[in-house]
């Protein structure tokens, strides 16, 4: 076996040559795309750059539905957690990810602030594991009151990709939209996240040893407690 290929992982078709930074002391991959190269996705990725600051500055300063002044202002939840990788190229098998995560939320009068950690499993490779966090500032409907809840927003995501060969960080912006029933002590929600997917793309071009093309997603279901 060739030195910085992955032990017990078999080759997949365009893998061959796939090698790991072995020798700048970091842990991780180091690739270097061709001078001048720009793909339309990673173009598309930097354009959402701009709409997501801009829909997150909106709901701080639109008028909007105030939260219920009765109602509960936090919410702690526990859940499932999935990831999603897909890739354009036919020949690269998409990284499918799932776990549990854990979830806070606090209520003001217009938004909601959310913090979520997870811990993910590689659906098809063992020995990779993805641990990570997110914060995302949400608007919506009823988000205190009881009843039906609908909302959306944006935020930041941070993780690491981690098996015996491999230690890779990612992150970048996300959009989101969720929605859920709340009870007087008790909570559902259901979120979708579309991810920036640059450093997804940048890992998995560093295994192949081509340039690549990627979208990203993430999903929840969470029952949690309201007080």
């Amino acid at each position: 076996m060739a030195r910085g290929d992955v032990p017990g992982r078999a080759m997949e078709p365009g893998l061959a040559g796939a090698r790991y930074n072995t020798s700048s002391g970091q842990p991780g991959i180091t690739y270097h795309r061709p001078y001048g190269y720009r793909s339309e996705s990673m173009s598309q990725h930097t354009r959402t750059v701009g709409p997501v600051l801009g829909l997150m500055a909106a709901m701080l300063v639109l008028p909007g539905p105030a939260a219920a002044a009765d109602g509960p202002r936090n919410q702690l939840s526990i859940g499932t957690y999935a990831i999603g990788v897909d890739y354009d190229d036919y020949r690269i098998p998409d990284d499918d990810l799932s776990g549990n995560a854990i979830s806070y939320t606090h209520i003001f009068e217009r938004v909601a602030l959310r913090v979520n950690l997870y811990g993910t499993d590689h659906d098809d490779i063992p020995g990779l594991d993805v641990d990570g966090s997110e914060i995302l500032l949400l608007g919506g409907s009823n988000l205190a009151g009881e009843g039906f809840k609908i909302y959306g927003g944006g935020g930041f995501f941070g993780e690491t990709w981690e098996s015996p060969s491999e230690e890779t960080d990612i992150s970048g912006l996300e959009l989101v939209g969720g929605l859920g029933y709340n009870w007087k002590e008790v909570a559902v929600d259901f979120t979708v996240g579309l991810r920036r997917a640059r450093d997804y793309e940048d890992r998995k071009s560093a295994l192949v040893g081509r340039n690549v093309d990627a979208g990203a997603a993430s999903s929840s279901l969470t029952v949690g407690i309201r007080f």
